[in-house]
């Protein structure tokens, strides 16, 4: 189990966190994360001990289609998950026989892949499953037999965070891609911040993505820091944090547009404000309320300098 969590660096931030959400459902996307490395470890154990003998020939059937090894154990996690998931929501006894039929139907279908269709195409909704769980078809592998068999469409990409990448981007990359993994730990930090209220746990979230980015993938520094930015907008008690973020922003990665550069300064005005440096932040808006007064300026740079100025100013009122 142990192997299993360190495999998957995405979570380790939520790990670390533990002992404060005991007790707590934790889903990051759509994914319970501790489901998602028991599974892991469960095959990566049969597949050790070649128990049930299937097992092994279907994970060499994946990897000869070009899966590597985390994706092919997807793939096989697929056909567990659904036995585990019974058993813990419905209290329905493992079905060895389903499983190892499964497992089979994966090693088919990698062989040949148009045989699952013409299984599916054959067999009846009402007919008994070709699984032999003793089910009928609809109630059993009638919607498992429809998986895709293209490595390309099990890219290890979590729902929710921000778009480090596309899809289509995570599909042909490495399974270590430090992109990639941006892109999950972003959602480890959304789930942190919103669906367990532990925002301190996000924010050294963002930390660690901050860490892999400077070590890995230096074009994604400057995302990582817009997104500690706008997260400590949301989170007055970060206030130090999203300065140095915007600080480094604007120094390290400049942007050519003005919009771009005028609503990062507002950003540090805002946290200068909240650390009590009001006059400073003042002088950011009226710089960037002298800018937009320009003729040439843009309409829509306007039209966002006047509202922010504008809900600045209503705050400093509130504040006396």
């Amino acid at each position: 189990m142990l192997a299993a969590m360190e495999e998957h660096r995405e979570f380790h931030p939520l790990w670390n966190r533990l002992p404060l959400h005991i007790g707590k459902e934790v889903l990051v996307g759509d994914v319970n994360p501790f489901l998602h490395v028991y599974v892991h470890a469960i095959i990566a154990t049969q597949l050790d001990r070649a128990d049930p003998p299937e097992i092994t020939r279907s994970f060499q059937a994946l990897v000869q289609r070009g899966f590597t090894r985390h994706r092919a154990v997807h793939v096989i996690g697929h056909a567990l998950a659904h036995e585990i998931d019974g058993m813990l929501k419905k209290n329905e006894p493992y079905n060895e026989v389903r499983y190892r039929s499964r497992l089979l139907f994966i090693q088919i279908g990698c062989e040949d892949p148009t045989a699952l269709r013409r299984l599916v195409r054959r067999t009846g909704r009402n007919d008994p499953c070709p699984c032999r769980s003793g089910m009928k078809f609809k109630r059993c592998c009638q919607e498992f037999l429809q998986l895709t068999l293209d490595p390309a469409d099990w890219a290890p990409l979590l729902g929710g965070g921000t778009p480090y990448c596309s899809y289509d981007y995570a599909a042909y990359a490495s399974d270590d891609d430090p992109v990639v993994l941006l892109q999950n730990m972003s959602a480890v930090a959304l789930a942190l911040d919103e669906r367990l209220e532990d925002p301190e746990g996000a924010l050294l979230c963002f930390q660690e993505m901050l860490n892999i980015a400077e070590q890995r993938s230096h074009k994604m520094i400057g995302n990582v820091l817009d997104d500690i930015v706008i997260f400590c907008l949301n989170h007055n008690e970060f206030a130090r944090q999203g300065l140095a973020a915007v600080e480094r922003l604007l120094k390290e990665f400049p942007s050519d547009d003005p919009l771009d550069t005028v609503s990062s300064e507002l950003d540090k005005a805002d946290f200068l404000t909240r650390l009590g440096h009001v006059e400073e932040a003042r002088s950011i808006y009226e710089r960037a309320l002298a800018l937009a007064a320009r003729e040439d300026a843009d309409s829509e740079l306007r039209e966002i300098v006047q509202n922010r100025w504008e809900f600045w100013r209503a705050g400093q009122v509130e504040a006396r």
